[in-house]
């Protein structure tokens, strides 16, 4: 087995072919991105208050909880229904309350028995629905969380809509989340834009600089010979660093978008059908034509203009929360925010829509 140095070297030179459909500035971008919605996201609460609210027991019975989830996913469409029925009949999610499972190859999922179980098991029912086995692309890297934490809001007005449970709090962990996490610590992000940077200008001198970079974003020792299965995994770790950010913020663009018109929801259904297919170029086409402002010119990219729009979402979204109640909130709008009828005009959506009028990233599939 190679000695590190001589691995991240190897690692080091073949990045840029891991990196042909992510623009040259990404890495930049995305810290700039970051930076931005950090300063513009508010959080009540600490992160210790807000997580001490949510463990609260309030009685939900799992029986109750996997029914709330079949209606939620109804209204998604019948198809979400039937899958969510299979993960329960399969036991692909295993329940328990506070009790750890071991030896268990398939996800768990300890309950609180509040209502914020239902915002849980339906984001995690949404990963098992876009898995796609050993597809460690760098859309699947940096996408991963989108399509569950899109869900995962959808599921917030579901128990605002049909249950007037008011879960604010979700959202503000999130964002809290997003701003402490130490895992998303500068240098991580830096480390990575002196990695990538170098291989950006064509830099192939594996200097020092580079060799303490690469240990900084991959610290871990390296067991397996297979150097292209173990590179891509390396490759896939790095970049899911930055999945739960970049999930949030382009599904709270998404889900905003949903609110101003239920027809957006092609914009779910764009992500999920990319992450499920193993073919990259085919990810690149189902995205460029989703309407998503993370594609420009077939490469996965955040422009300035992009970025502006994702934030002004973000604030968008701050603006709606931050607001007490359903009628303060319509009547004080600027924007012309929509009512909470979201899910129910989402079902009427799916239920009308022909296969004339399915969205050009469907394709022949």
């Amino acid at each position: 087995m190679n000695n590190d140095a001589s691995f991240l070297e190897n690692m080091y030179l073949n990045i840029k072919d891991y990196l042909f459909n992510i623009d040259s500035n990404f890495f930049d971008e995305l810290n700039t991105l970051l930076d931005t919605c950090k300063k513009r996201v508010h959080n009540p609460t600490s992160y210790d208050e807000m997580m001490e609210q949510l463990s609260i027991d309030e009685g939900l019975k799992s029986e109750e909880l996997i029914e709330l989830i079949k209606d939620f996913f109804h209204s998604l469409g019948s198809s979400y229904e039937k899958k969510f029925e299979d993960i329960i009949s399969n036991n692909r999610i295993i329940l328990s309350s506070g009790k750890s499972v071991e030896d268990s190859d398939e996800s768990e999922m300890s309950l609180t028995g509040n209502y914020t179980d239902v915002v849980g098991l339906a984001h995690e029912s949404e990963h098992i629905f876009s898995e796609s086995e050993d597809n460690i692309s760098i859309i699947n890297a940096l996408l991963c969380e989108v399509d569950a934490m899109v869900v995962e809001m959808l599921a917030i007005d579901y128990l605002k809509e049909k249950k007037n449970v008011n879960k604010y709090m979700v959202y503000d962990a999130r964002e809290i989340d997003l701003i402490e996490s130490d895992f998303f610590s500068s240098r991580y992000i830096e480390a990575a834009i002196n990695l990538f940077n170098n291989i950006k200008n064509e830099n192939t001198n594996f200097n020092n600089n580079a060799l303490e970079s690469a240990k900084i974003i991959y610290p871990y020792d390296y067991y397996r010979d297979e150097f292209e299965i173990l590179f891509k995994g390396i490759m896939y770790t790095i970049l899911s660093g930055f999945a739960h950010q970049i999930g949030y913020i382009v599904a709270n663009y998404i889900h905003e978008k949903i609110l101003e018109d239920p027809k957006n929801i092609y914009m779910f259904e764009a992500v999920t059908q990319a992450l499920t297919e193993k073919d990259e170029e085919k990810q690149i086409d189902i995205l460029s034509q989703s309407g998503i402002p993370i594609i420009k010119d077939r490469k996965i990219s955040l422009s300035g203009e992009s970025i502006e729009v994702l934030v002004n979402y973000i604030d968008k979204s701050n603006r709606r929360r931050n607001l007490k109640d359903t009628q303060t909130l319509i009547k004080e709008s600027i924007d012309g925010l929509p009512t909470f009828s979201i899910l129910s005009d989402i079902e009427n959506v799916q239920e009308k829509q022909t296969l004339n009028e399915k969205p050009k990233y469907m394709g022949d599939n």
